[in-house]
């Protein structure tokens, strides 16, 4: 899958979002350079595109991904091997209409939709808050999760390719511009734009 793929294969989550602030999110440059070395995240950015709800009871609820922090390394050694870590984090924020607070002649409050939140183990949250009377607006904050993986990669016309042991290959834009680097995504069938920016160590 390579640091990118596992990157957003993390922070997408089914939803739409963006993780550097309120301007768009533009891929980077594939211009290629030495990728060689040691290399740790400083920034990203990205637009997850349109989110289409999953819940067909409600369609009406909109998702949206905020406040990302990452952080994290990876080095791609001489011999086309790599091994990266990063640890990601964020909040997702959920607006539940009013239509979607009647069930069968039952209202639901804010607080039974918090609870029935905080249950679902599986979503991985650190906590969650909801907020509101004629529709509800939750944040839901991502415990963080680390990601490691190894493997190896290809470089050709400034794109990489990085295969994780027992993965598939992933493409990804590069550009080295002294000691910056960058990375976006280059899966056709993929809504994602955008980059993470990592300084040589």
């Amino acid at each position: 899958m390579g640091l990118l793929g596992a990157y957003l294969a993390a922070s997408t989550l089914g939803c739409s979002g963006k993780s550097g602030g309120t301007a768009a999110c533009n891929a980077a440059s594939s211009c290629g350079g030495d990728i060689v070395g040691s290399w740790k995240i400083t920034s990203s950015c990205f637009d997850f595109g349109p989110f289409e709800s999953n819940d067909e009871s409600c369609p009406g609820i909109t998702q949206t991904v905020k406040d990302v922090s990452t952080s994290g390394a990876v080095t791609y050694d001489s011999d086309r091997t790599y091994s990266s870590s990063f640890t990601f984090s964020a909040t997702v924020e959920m607006k539940v209409p009013a239509s979607c607070l009647n069930q069968n002649g039952t209202t639901v409050t804010c607080a039974q939709v918090q609870q029935s939140l905080e249950a679902d183990t599986d979503a991985g949250f650190a906590s969650v808050s909801c907020t509101g009377s004629s529709g509800c607006t939750c944040n839901s904050v991502l415990a963080p999760d680390t990601q490691t993986e190894s493997g190896t990669y290809t470089t050709s016309g400034g794109v990489i390719t990085q295969t994780a042991a027992g993965g598939e290959p992933d493409d990804s834009a590069y550009c080295v511009r002294g000691n910056t680097l960058t990375l976006s995504p280059r899966d056709s069938d993929s809504t994602t734009k955008g980059s993470i920016t990592l300084t040589r160590q």
